[in-house]
């Protein structure tokens, strides 16, 4: 079969026209999760006679290099917890991973999206977050789902972004980075991605809406 002209951005429709195809790239904690770290942590600081500061180092201390990047996994870095608290941490670790709240609204207008865009979240995450989805119904949100413990790379690396347009097969010019830290935005904007910084869902279902329509 010959090679069809335009690249992996663009696609022929059965009389030959051409179409581009677009790309959203969104995020998880922080957009499509609201989770409750800071409110685990204001608690169990207190039962173990702890600043939230303290306890939060002794969790994710170092983890960048670590399980965040897949270089151990997640029941090996809870070993290192384990032995800085001194405890059991089932508990800690159990509460945790289950204390995500996804927004039913943005995961509707993203199921609705993949109709006319190939959509990706991309995430800094933890092992476990794929499973999760998967218990949730979830696991097929996306056409792609990209944590930065399967990728070997962080946000914001801009590496992660390369692989995030990579995998989607979509040109910079036509693709979306949704995010809640600027930083990250900034960084796909210099590739030539267009940013949304997601303060609102309301705010956040119009830049998708308006963006899978092409406008």
């Amino acid at each position: 079969m010959p090679r069809l002209c335009g690249g992996p951005d663009s696609q022929l429709t059965p009389r030959g026209t051409i179409l581009t195809v677009r790309g959203l790239i969104i995020d998880i904690g922080g957009v499509l999760v609201q989770d409750h770290v800071l409110e685990t942590m204001e608690r169990w600081a207190d039962q173990l006679v702890l600043t939230r500061e303290e306890l939060l180092a002794a969790i994710y201390g170092g983890n960048d290099d670590a399980v965040l990047i897949g270089r151990v996994t997640e029941d090996e870095w809870w070993e290192v917890v384990h032995k800085r608290l001194g405890m059991d941490t089932s508990d800690l670790r159990g509460e945790l991973e289950s204390g995500q709240t996804w927004s039913d609204e943005l995961v509707a207008v993203l199921r609705s999206a993949k109709a006319a865009t190939r959509t990706a979240i991309l995430s800094n995450a933890w092992p476990s977050q794929r499973a999760r989805m998967v218990e949730r119904g979830l696991g097929d949100l996306v056409d792609e789902l990209l944590l930065s413990c399967e990728i070997g790379c962080a946000k914001p690396d801009v590496n992660a972004f390369i692989i995030a347009l990579e995998r989607l097969g979509t040109a910079p010019a036509e693709t979306l980075v949704v995010d809640d830290t600027p930083g990250h935005v900034a960084v796909a904007e210099k590739l030539g991605i267009s940013g949304h910084v997601h303060s609102t869902i309301e705010d956040t279902i119009k830049a998708v809406r308006r963006f899978a329509a092409g406008s």
